[in-house]
């Protein structure tokens, strides 16, 4: 999943419009992130927040690839 994400993400619009944080699991971000956002019994996935911090698109575990990280990022690119 991360390799699909930086993928994406050396793409342009992508690339000039977000950046990746990848929280480690025992962090204190990485701990908060597993229970403050959407990814349910598998504590981990991928979230898209706004500027303001809100999260606009998640997506639990590693069950989707390039295509719905696209369709994620340009929501926010729509707003």
């Amino acid at each position: 999943m991360i390799r699909a994400v930086r993928a994406v993400l050396s793409e342009e619009p992508y690339h000039s419009r977000f950046t990746l944080d990848v929280l480690g699991w025992e962090t204190e971000k990485g701990r908060h992130a597993q229970t403050a956002y959407c990814f349910g019994r598998e504590r981990h996935g991928f979230v898209v927040l706004s500027a303001e911090g809100a999260p606009v698109a998640c997506r639990a575990g590693h069950d989707y690839g390039e295509a719905e990280i696209r369709a994620d990022l340009d929501r926010v690119l729509r707003r």
